[in-house]
């Protein structure tokens, strides 16, 4: 039977094409052999039933053509950390969303491009879930975030995200993710940099650091992204998608030790910083360059700055 491989769920019809009558259907459920999720839709085992079961239960209740999308797909895809207690789903736009208890769904006119075409239960591309979590953000890291695991596992690239991305009418950071996308196809750092150069240090009177400025490290020379001299002041710029590799942090650890034996302050920056909130990070910039004896005034980027005086 169907259930087997959707974690014990199966429909009323696909009970009843394997051989089921709605008499034994009737008598399993009264003995408790079998439960009801929703209606038409039936748990074949008894006892507590398991989070797969219900998703799957879910989407089976939300008939033809639904599949898992949002965090719920993230959940399929290992990109979200814990799962979500509703079931997020996209359907036809031809079809009436039904009412089902714990199920938020999303009605779609071109569906069948955003379904992975082998993935079973039904759910929506890496890319599609990538961008659809974006599009529900309300932090540019969380985004981001997103976006670097899916690519860094190797799950989709940039330029597939990007794509996607491109064909929605409405999306929340789409400039950002794009830019991000394409810095992480095509020199990172040096446009992270460049942000940083402009909407940070520029925009707010900062004075300007020396750029990769080198170091003594534990395996020979190191190279720091932005050193204000004379302030004992540095700035690491973490231009990578998403969370560190391993690699990446070790290089963080070393540059960040020579920075310690020199008696200087390091202040680590990445994208989402940079590009969301570049009025604190200046705000961050000027406490450490007063603590290292800069007396100029910086000043407000525009009226609705939030950099602190």
């Amino acid at each position: 039977m169907e259930s087997a491989r959707r974690a014990g769920v199966v429909t009323r019809a696909q009970a009843l094409t394997s051989g089921e009558t709605i008499a034994s259907l009737r008598w399993k459920v009264s003995r408790g052999r079998w439960q009801v999720l929703w209606p038409g839709v039936f748990y074949v085992h008894s006892g507590p039933v398991p989070a797969p079961a219900q998703a799957w239960g879910r989407l089976l209740a939300a008939g033809p053509g639904a599949v898992l999308s949002h965090a719920s797909a993230a959940a399929m895809w290992d990109l979200a950390p814990s799962p979500s207690p509703a079931v997020h789903v996209r359907i036809p736009a031809t079809r009436r969303a039904p009412v089902v208890p714990g199920l938020q769904v999303t009605r779609t006119r071109q569906l069948a491009p955003l379904v992975h075409p082998t993935r079973t239960p039904a759910v929506t591309t890496v890319e599609a879930t990538v961008v659809d979590l974006a599009s529900s953000a309300s932090r540019l890291d969380e985004v981001l975030a997103v976006a670097g695991s899916a690519v860094q596992r190797r799950l989709t690239t940039p330029a597939l995200v990007a794509a996607e991305a491109g064909r929605r009418e409405r999306l929340r950071f789409r400039k950002e993710l794009l830019l991000a996308l394409d810095a992480a196809t095509s020199g990172a750092h040096s446009a992270l940099e460049m942000h940083y150069l402009h909407g940070v240090e520029r925009a707010h009177g900062l004075p300007v650091g020396v750029r990769q400025s080198p170091a003594r490290g534990a395996r020979g020379r190191v190279f720091r992204d932005v050193d204000y001299r004379g302030y004992g002041l540095l700035v690491e710029l973490d231009g990578r998608l998403g969370h560190s590799d391993v690699a990446g942090r070790h290089r963080d650890m070393e540059r960040d030790n020579a920075a310690a034996l020199a008696a200087e302050v390091t202040l680590r920056f990445g994208w989402s910083d940079v590009l969301a909130r570049r009025c604190g990070v200046a705000s961050q910039v000027v406490v450490g360059l007063r603590r290292g004896g800069w007396s100029g005034t910086p000043r407000r980027c525009s009226r609705a700055c939030t950099m602190l005086p």
